[in-house]
């Protein structure tokens, strides 16, 4: 087991002796994962990672997938377990209070369940009542007590992804030709994709919250320049939090670029300036945080 700061040096063994680039092996393991029933999210900067060292212990299905193309166990192929009894975290601590995820969350769950109330009983108001409550009360413990803070970031990161577990459900069942409120139309697999995206992100799982903002923006129609941009920078975060600093600041940048003689809305701003802090803390000297952060207050200035 020898993942960490010296590099994945058992993988990149592995990869030399089966004689395979960084995109051949992605592109194995996503016909692993494929065969399984699931989306082949893995790219050559996922191999990467795993081949630095960023990524010492993978997802479960590409864990999986890396066993069925080398014949072993992924501790053979050098990835080390997380410390039993530790809950995942990204490598910039998130504070859970600052991000508010969880009631941002359930808030548009709930508008993705709501549209459907009309249509054959799938989803009552009174579930989604009662599973806001809950996340309440969750919420409000985390906020009130503190002292565990590995419990309640487990239990809190639990609850996000049950509630979307409940919108891709209720999404699932719903009739598309059955029609809806101009306002609410635009809630689909797009909207569902940009929320999986901030969540996986905000619960440790970043990898996995890349993919789902690659899923979002093939999908949020062009017309829709606001919901691009913030997924844009959900995207760029997801990035950052892999470390991929000069990935991260191409693609945050692209939200100036969309928003071009438009004003930044609040949320956006709130969510750039998310971006911005995290980059300083990460990677205060890099050439590509100062070119961003010039950026960054020029296009403040200008507002």
């Amino acid at each position: 087991m020898d993942s960490g700061a010296g590099g994945n040096e058992s993988l990149s063994r592995a990869m030399h002796e089966r004689g395979c680039t960084q995109a051949e092996l992605a592109d194995a393991v996503n016909g692993q994962l494929r065969s399984r029933g699931y989306e082949g999210t893995v790219s050559d900067r996922t191999v990467r990672n795993w081949l630095t060292g960023k990524t010492g212990w993978p997802h479960p299905r590409q864990r999986e997938a890396l066993g069925a193309v080398f014949g072993c166990t992924a501790e053979d192929l050098g990835f080390v377990p997380p410390a039993a009894g530790r809950a995942p975290t990204t490598s910039q601590e998130q504070p859970v209070r600052r991000r508010d995820f969880i009631t941002a969350t359930t808030g548009t769950t709930a508008a993705v369940v709501a549209p459907l109330a009309s249509g054959p009983p799938i989803a009552g108001t009174s579930d989604v009542i009662r599973l806001r409550s809950g996340l309440d009360d969750l919420t409000r413990l985390d906020q009130d007590r503190g002292g565990h803070e590995p419990l309640e970031q487990a239990a809190l990161a639990g609850a996000a992804l049950r509630s979307l577990g409940h919108a891709e459900a209720a999404l699932e069942k719903a009739e598309p030709e059955q029609p809806r409120p101009g306002w609410i139309a635009f809630y689909g697999p797009a909207e569902l994709h940009a929320l999986t995206a901030i969540v996986q992100d905000r619960v440790g799982n970043a990898v996995q919250a890349e993919a789902a903002g690659h899923k979002a923006l093939s999908l949020i129609p062009e017309e829709f320049r606001r919901n691009r941009a913030m997924t844009l920078v959900d995207l760029a975060l997801a990035q950052l939090h892999q470390q991929d600093i000069d990935q991260a600041c191409a693609t945050a940048s692209q939200a100036f670029d969309l928003m071009a003689g438009h004003p930044l809305p609040g949320r956006l701003r709130s969510l750039l300036g998310d971006f911005y802090r995290d980059l300083i803390a990460l990677a205060p000297t890099a050439t590509f945080t100062r070119e961003w952060s010039d950026r960054y207050r020029q296009e403040w200035i200008q507002e």
